[in-house]
């Protein structure tokens, strides 16, 4: 239809006013990092241009490298929505910032942009290090590390299908040297940076992962501390948090089907180096957070009251907080003379805590709002406290004390902010996690003493704390199983006439450690959940008992929970599924607010009670039948009846008045069991055999009258029967229906086929 002439005048002066949005496409088709063609021109015109954009790639650049040799890719567009899609490459493409090389970060997303990339690698970016200070009279301290090595994001950031990889935050710098008679300090290292992989900031920002990989990131390390020569030295910077991502300052965080892995938070840097007659500088802590850091977490919704998880389906293995760096050495710049009075290290600065995830600090009031939901949590470790300085040589002086081990390997949360908060977990599995071990204390002299060893990190698993306010934690369906709390550390020794120093404080809470939520109100309440084979110097599994309201929970290893090791059984993550004999297979309670999954997504329950733990078992035999001896052509495959309805065969007789006829036996269910088949005996029509052909033919005809247990079978395995048939008599028609069924033995979980024998029309003489 051709518009009248003044209602085209009118929509032009409209746009020319207004300005209409309008949804543009921009190719790539080089790998240049600037010119016509290239992404950094693909982001400059789709930033320039009002409305919705689309960057996409031509096909050749598949799995290729368009390395950031001219500084990082910055999005500003707030009109619309910006798509960098490289969904048509099959193997995706690598945006690469050249690491150390350039400390150019691949991405920056501005305020109010609006941003989702599909199947990109963001790899190799590196923020700026923090400056050095200044040296002299009055030093200054080092800059903290930037944050955000891949990505910085202050706008909406949703990631699809993409790899976040081997990115780093800045380093802290240097403290400054004092030197003259200035200072009573010397220059503190810097702080590293966070957020390795992904750093996103500002209330009004939110990131978002769906099936994506965010491995081998690194927060930054915080910087060494000036020396102190005739001053007092200060302590290394500490180190930054969020080794994969960091979410800081209320950023909307959701994260699902997607593996952090592998990834480390920053080291502390090395405490100043002692003038005359001075302590040494202490060592700075480690990062926080290997995997992700939160300082508080806010949870992204759908609108509709609905509250999303920060993880779902997520797997959160290997990853490591930083070790807080010894402290300095010993010997001032400037030496000492003997007989003087010297030289002592500084105290070791302390691990880093949550090896998978920290929290900082939450406010969730809602107990159905869950936070972490179907995740694995495996194999991640909390950072070492490092060890104390020595005395310079033989006096009276005293070693340092060593660092405390960082807690709460898994997941370590902290404060809540206000009363009656509550933290949730459903269908988890925590296994596998270190806490880490106390530092050493430092050497003592003659006539003084070691120092004394740092304390172990508490709760292998979880670790609860509180910096502010107690909450309650909810554990739900969880397994806790086979996590560490960490070692003390040793005290110093000192040399002949001196004192040793003592051993650090021994870990609490192997699987989950509690000991700072001290009101009555507070604590964690354990429902169906799995907390056994852990190990600690003390409270092995719990430090700090159930809370009221918990049930139905396995804890310590009487009874042993018996279960497999880590298996895929379908859904997006390993689960530890328990053995056939378990305690846990139907012990579970029925809760006020059941559970109906389990971690796969798999429904629970299965076969009655609800199983304890993150994994609900199916036990499932599939009875099928057919004509033929392909047990992939018999009927009726993933159907179940114990009644045969629906899973019918007519075998009709003729000629000779014989035939045969197949069914086969495939467990359907999630771990290895022993499934019972039973058969009908044959009435006075017909003479009956069976054979199970499955492992060599053997005759089962009486056995399957009986029962016949099928031992062993393990999920998607089949064993194959043949029955044969034949007319008992020329004078009686052979007419019967035989039914054959198989039974789980731990669960009534049957099926059945059903035989209908006649004899063909007319072939009966």
């Amino acid at each position: 239809m051709r518009l009248p002439f003044y209602l085209c005048r009118f929509l032009a002066l409209a746009g020319m006013t207004t300005g209409f949005l309008r949804a543009d496409t921009f190719e790539v088709t080089l790998l240049d990092d600037a010119g016509a063609g290239s992404l950094r021109a693909a982001i400059a015109a789709a930033n320039a241009n009002a409305g919705d954009d689309t960057i996409t790639f031509v096909a050749n650049l598949n799995n290729d490298f368009i390395f950031l040799d001219t500084g990082t890719l910055v999005i500003t567009d707030t009109t619309g929505k910006t798509t960098i899609d490289a969904s048509s490459l099959p193997n995706g493409i690598f945006i690469d910032g050249f690491g150390l090389a350039g400390q150019v970060r691949v991405f920056e997303v501005a305020a109010g942009a609006d941003v989702e990339m599909r199947n990109l690698e963001i790899s190799s970016g590196a923020a700026p290090n923090g400056a050095d200070g200044a040296s002299g009279a009055a030093p200054s301290p080092g800059d903290d590390g930037e944050d955000g090595g891949g990505i910085y994001n202050e706008g909406t950031l949703a990631l699809y299908n993409c790899r976040v990889t081997g990115n780093l935050a800045g380093n802290g710098g240097r403290g400054g040297d004092v030197s003259g008679n200035g200072a009573a300090f010397s220059g503190a290292g810097g702080n590293g940076g966070r957020g390795g992989g992904i750093f996103s900031t500002g209330d009004q920002a939110s990131v978002s992962l769906f099936d994506c990989l965010v491995s081998g990131n690194d927060a930054g390390s915080g910087g060494d501390a000036g020396d102190g020569d005739i001053g007092t030295p200060s302590a290394g910077g500490n180190g930054g948090n969020g080794g994969g991502i960091y979410s800081d300052d209320r950023s909307k965080l959701r994260v699902v089907r997607t593996v952090i892995s592998n990834n480390d938070a920053g080291q502390g840097g090395v405490g100043g180096q002692p003038g005359a007659g001075v302590v040494g500088g202490r060592g700075g802590d480690g990062g926080n957070g290997g995997g992700v850091g939160i300082s508080v977490p806010v949870q992204d919704d759908d609108g509709n009251g609905t509250v999303y998880p920060l993880f779902e389906d997520c797997t959160i293995s290997q990853n490591n907080t930083g070790g807080g760096l010894a402290g300095a050495a010993i010997g001032g710049a400037g030496g000492d003379d003997s007989g003087s009075l010297l030289d002592i290290g500084g105290p070791g600065g302390n691990g880093g805590n949550g090896g998978g995830i920290w929290v900082e600090s939450f406010a969730t009031s809602d107990p159905g709002t869950v936070h972490l939901s179907g995740c694995l949590i495996r194999d991640n470790k909390a950072g070492s406290g490092e060890d104390g300085g020595d005395r310079s040589s033989d006096d009276t002086t005293n070693g340092s004390d060593g660092g405390d081990g960082g807690s709460g390997a898994g997941v370590f949360v902290s404060s809540s902010l206000g009363s009656n908060q509550v933290w949730t977990m459903r269908n988890c599995t925590v296994t596998g996690n270190e806490s880490g071990p106390g530092g050493s204390g430092g050497t003592g002299g003659a006539n003084g003493t070691g120092g004394g060893g740092g304390d172990a990190g508490n709760g292998g698993g979880l670790a609860f704390a509180v910096g502010g306010n107690d909450y309650t934690a909810e554990l739900v369906h969880l397994t806790i199983y086979d996590n560490d709390a960490g070692s003390s550390g040793s005290g110093g020794g000192a040399d002949s006439g001196g004192t040793a120093g003592t051993a650090g404080n021994g870990g609490e809470g192997g699987g989950v450690w509690d000991g700072e939520i001290v009101l009555f109100d507070s604590g964690v309440v354990y429902q169906n959940t799995i907390v056994a084979l852990n190990t600690a110097d003390s409270d092995t599994d719990i430090k700090g008992g159930q809370r009221a309201g918990s049930t139905a929970n396995l804890v310590g290893n009487s009874p042993n929970p018996l279960l497999d090791g880590l298996s895929d059984l379908g859904g997006p993550t390993q689960v530890l599924p328990p053995l056939v004999d378990s305690p846990a297979i139907n012990g579970g309670a029925v809760l006020a607010n059941p559970v109906t999954t389990d971690q796969r997504g798999f429904p629970r329950p299965q076969g009655g009670a609800p199983d304890i733990g993150a994994v609900e078992i199916g036990f499932q035999p599939d009875v099928k039948i057919g004509k033929k001896s392909n047990p992939a052509s018999h009927r009726r495959n993933n159907y179940y009846s114990a009644s045969a309805a629906g899973q019918n065969l007519t075998l009709k007789l003729a000629g000779r008045r014989k035939g045969k006829s197949y069914f086969s036996v495939e467990s359907d269910g999630d771990i290895t069991e022993t499934v019972t088949v039973r058969g009908t005996k044959p009435n006075r029509t017909l003479r009956l055999k069976a054979f199970r052909l499955t492992g060599g033919k053997t005759n089962v005809t009486a056995r399957l009258a009986t029962g016949l247990p099928l031992t062993d079978m393990e999920p998607g395995s089949t064993v194959l029967f043949r029955v044969d048939v034949k007319a008992r008599s020329k004078k009686k028609k052979p007419r019967q229906n035989l039914k054959y069924s198989a039974k789980s033995q731990v669960v009534p979980a049957a099926d059945a086929v059903r035989l209908k024998v006649r004899q063909q029309s007319g072939s009966f003489f």
